[in-house]
């Protein structure tokens, strides 16, 4: 092992606890908060794309697109969504 390999593992060390301690005293690190924080980030996300199925669609492409959206969330599966959405697209 060389002086370089040697000073790697060190920093390696060095740099991983010091990331862990930034870690465990950052605000709002507990799990409460970062599901919290996730949440907000994807409710404003689906909101705004819900608004865009409005404004570039018909109407009732757009509130059947809605309850597409609602429904592949409610049951997990993203592919319902997108081969609706797929669906509107070619016609």
């Amino acid at each position: 092992m060389n002086i370089y390999d040697w000073l790697n593992i060190l920093m390696k060390r060095r740099t991983r606890s010091i990331l862990e301690e930034i870690a465990s005293c950052a605000p709002g690190a507990t799990k409460k908060n970062i599901v919290e924080d996730k949440s907000q980030h994807i409710l404003e996300s689906a909101i705004n794309i819900i608004q865009e199925f409005y404004k570039v669609y018909s109407k009732e492409e757009a509130q059947d697109l809605h309850k597409k959206f609602i429904n592949s969330i409610r049951s997990l599966d993203e592919k319902k969504f997108y081969r609706s959405l797929a669906r509107k697209d070619e016609s």
